[in-house]
């Protein structure tokens, strides 16, 4: 870091006790001049705290990205801060700006791939701030977009479902829950699950059985947050403790347990303590026998912990 550098962050990182003047000292920094980690760190500062004064040099700062955007910013890691800092101080003026965000595409030598995906996700939660409507449109057509999806993150996609879901529009979360194994990205159609807690409940027993003998942990995550955060409460008790009784994945197994015993559904909790009578498989028994000593004050989980105790 060249010292004009380190002592910009240094003069912010001082004025943390003074937040109007960090802050006025951030938007003085937003400048095309400044180094990469100069703004980095004044756009941290004006994330945390807006001020309206900074509008104006963020979206010039935009623009200057945007005129080389290969040379300035690719992959997009600095227009992402960027663009959430601007959207806290935006006005329906930068509408455009931000649907030129959610729609952008790029890609550089030597193998072309599409790297702006953090620049989209960005866009579209900048642009939900001043257009609903619109930030809805391009949060469905972002599900669709199969083959510019982050493969280990499901980026934009599993952003998109979040804010379709916040907006309590499931019709696309739906849809993209019920594609054809496979199709999907993983991280997406778990975030398109956890995101349908409000889905009519007559609506969950098919999903469900879509799911019965799907193999991929992350999706099933999903499942089972919805089944355990939906808003008529716990649902798929059946699947539930015959996937517990059943399953070989020790992560999903433990991640399933403390979820069911910290998660206070007692009916669900006296089945699993009931069937934890013929489990043998030692791992299994470990991990409950963990689990289970967070509820070791109630008598019917300290009787439990006894047998497994004793082998």
């Amino acid at each position: 870091m060249a010292p004009d550098a380190s002592s910009s962050i240094q003069r912010l990182r001082a004025l943390a006790h003074a937040p109007e003047e960090q802050a006025a000292l951030a938007v003085d920094l937003v400048q095309p001049s400044q180094p990469r980690d100069v703004l980095s760190a004044a756009l941290d500062v004006l994330t945390r705290r807006p001020v309206p004064d900074a509008r104006e040099p963020l979206r010039v700062l935009y623009a200057h990205i945007l005129a080389k955007p290969e040379k300035r910013d690719p992959g997009g890691y600095l227009r992402r801060p960027l663009l959430d800092a601007l959207r806290r101080v935006a006005t329906p003026a930068d509408a455009p700006l931000f649907l030129g965000a959610v729609t952008t595409y790029e890609r550089y030598p030597p193998t072309f791939q599409e790297e702006a995906g953090l620049v989209r996700a960005a866009g579209l939660i900048a642009l939900n701030e001043v257009d609903e409507e619109l930030a809805a449109l391009h949060a469905a057509r972002l599900l669709a977009d199969l083959d510019h999806t982050d493969a280990m993150s499901g980026e934009p996609a599993a952003g998109a479902a979040s804010l379709l879901a916040a907006q309590g529009r499931l019709d696309a979360l739906y849809l993209y829950a019920t594609l054809p194994p496979g199709v999907g990205n993983s991280e997406t159609t778990a975030a398109c699950l956890r995101n349908l807690i409000s889905l009519p409940v007559e609506l969950l027993p098919p999903l469900v059985q879509r799911y019965a003998e799907c193999t991929d942990p992350v999706i099933m995550v999903g499942l089972f947050d919805l089944l355990f955060g939906h808003e008529a409460g716990v649902q798929g008790g059946e699947f539930i403790i015959d996937f517990l009784a059943k399953t070989r994945d020790e992560d999903l197994y433990h991640y399933l347990v403390v979820m069911l015993i910290t998660g206070r559904n007692e009916e669900i909790v006296q089945r699993f303590l009931a069937g934890l009578r013929w489990e043998t498989h030692s791992a299994k028994r470990a991990i409950a026998r963990d689990a289970l000593e967070l509820r070791a004050e109630d008598p019917a989980v300290a009787e439990a912990l006894a047998r497994l105790s004793r082998g």
